[in-house]
């Protein structure tokens, strides 16, 4: 790939690579891209997907959260007032409904309440899986876009790494332990190469 032997973090943050993210369609299952809105708090308004294939164009209001989600059943039985509440998995729908029965007999119908989880291997607007994701052993490498995908590759190929002192929310500094490992370099570099031969921007 071309690149230094040596690495010097410069303050580089995940948030930086999620303007432009590579991802699966959920229609076609092709090449799609969603861009992030102008919304400085991260928010998912403003965000578009639009796939290079079929050409779906879709605005984040438009659809549902797509990724891992989390879910609250709760509520009082309407005869004993007794509480109940359950964890619920899955993705989100909001219309969903969990039945739960209640120890006095009664049968509860509870509303669900939905929190995405922002999973490593989907994009932080839809939750839509990951385009640039590849497994390497039993550890799936991950990339927002090429940019992104790049920047592994010079942090992975470094035999001396550097970063600025009192920086510990850094990209470089979050990377799991198996990608810094030196044992694991070449089949990383390896992975992030093909990926690379793969990687067009649109």
């Amino acid at each position: 790939m071309g690149v230094s032997k040596r690495f010097h973090d410069a303050t580089t943050y995940l948030a930086q690579f999620r303007d432009r993210v590579r991802v699966v369609c959920p229609r076609c299952e092709g090449k799609a891209l969603v861009r992030a809105g102008p919304d400085a708090r991260g928010t998912r308004d403003g965000a578009t997907l639009s796939c290079l294939g079929c050409g779906l164009s879709k605005a984040a209001a438009e659809l549902p959260w797509a990724g891992p989600a989390v879910g609250w059943a709760a509520g009082r039985c309407g005869r004993c007032g007794a509480h109940h509440s359950e964890r619920v998995t899955g993705r989100v729908r909001h219309d969903l409904r969990r039945r739960l029965p209640c120890a006095c007999g009664a049968d509860l119908e509870l509303s669900v309440s939905w929190h995405p989880i922002r999973d490593r291997g989907h994009d932080p607007w839809f939750g839509l899986p990951l385009l640039l994701r590849a497994s390497v052993g039993p550890h799936t490498l991950w990339a927002y876009n090429c940019d992104h995908l790049r920047f592994l590759g010079q942090f992975v190929a470094a035999d001396l790494r550097e970063r600025e002192p009192g920086w510990n929310a850094t990209l470089a500094s979050r990377l799991p332990r198996w990608m810094k490992s030196a044992k694991h370099r070449e089949q990383v570099v390896e992975v992030i190469e093909r990926l690379l031969r793969e990687c067009t921007e649109g």
